[in-house]
């Protein structure tokens, strides 16, 4: 009998799962941990989903003899998962479901692959900034109960963090695209002379999501209620701050994607996170 193969996953010295699938014998390892761990005996038909050299892999596992077919998706990370971490992703999803926000739970962790599994979400993305101005409203509103309801969790972002995330950037910058030196300056010092002077008070220093932009939003058909259609995905830089930091990622993203697919002479005027804005009026009350 011959061992399955995973089509698609590359190999990926940084991520020890993504080793230890790829050895000899390992996607049939895989098979037999995911069948233990889920605790069934159907088979399983596993997939690459995405990945991201030196961070992350995501598979999805579908077991083929349900009717319908249980999914799931496992996640492959550099850094151990800590039994501590399952428990806060659970509790965020739980809290997710008294926000109507539809968060993806964990089942079980595969320590051998530093991997979780997850329950799938299911929903369109929302990857650019044409969406109606309703669906975004909905996703703002989404975001603030969440920035309500959420205990404290994670560090606490500042501006310092911030500050040695444009850094970093210049260096990029520099390695890349020298040319384009001056006007990342330009657009870095704009942002220095207007940034957020730390949270407006103590009680705007929040539980935020981290990494809120576009491509981690899922937007389901319509409700009865018009509420619970949306989906937040990858929880893993949740941290503490401001929450208008949240809006400005998402807001940074959609017009990178506006850059990204319009000429210069196509471009409107920067995307108006404006249909977020109750993101940062409801999170900081």
């Amino acid at each position: 009998m011959s061992t399955p193969s995973l089509d698609g996953l590359r190999p990926d010295p940084a991520l020890k799962g993504v080793c230890r699938i790829l050895a000899e014998g390992g996607t049939k390892r895989l098979m037999r941990d995911l069948r233990l761990a889920l605790q069934i005996d159907a088979p399983l038909e596993i997939s690459v989903v995405k990945q991201r050299l030196g961070q992350r892999a995501v598979l999805r596992v579908r077991s083929v003899e349900e009717d319908p077919p249980a999914v799931w998706f496992v996640k492959l990370q550099r850094r151990r998962v800590q039994p501590d971490r399952i428990a806060q992703l659970r509790s965020i999803a739980e809290i997710g479901e008294r926000a109507e926000v539809r968060i993806p739970r964990p089942v079980a962790l595969l320590p051998r692959y530093r991997a979780t599994i997850l329950t799938p979400v299911s929903g369109d993305r929302i990857l650019s900034g044409a969406e109606p101005p309703r669906v975004l409203q909905e996703v703002g509103e989404a975001i603030a109960r969440l920035h309500r309801l959420l205990p404290a969790l994670g560090p606490l972002r500042r501006e310092g963090f911030e500050g040695s995330r444009v850094d970093r950037s210049g260096s990029l910058i520099d390695a890349l695209r020298p040319d384009l030196r001056d006007r990342f300056d330009a657009a870095a010092a704009r942002w220095w002379a207007n940034r957020p002077r730390g949270p407006r008070s103590n009680d705007a220093v929040l539980s935020l999501h981290g990494d809120f932009y576009p491509a981690q939003v899922l937007v389901a058909e319509e409700t009865a209620t018009g509420r619970g259609r949306v989906g937040l995905l990858d929880w893993d830089e949740v941290c503490r701050g401001d929450p208008e930091r949240d809006i400005g990622n998402f807001d940074a993203h959609l017009i990178l994607e506006e850059v990204r697919t319009k000429s210069v002479d196509q471009r409107t005027a920067p995307v108006d996170a404006a249909s977020l804005e109750p993101l940062a009026a409801e999170g900081a009350e």
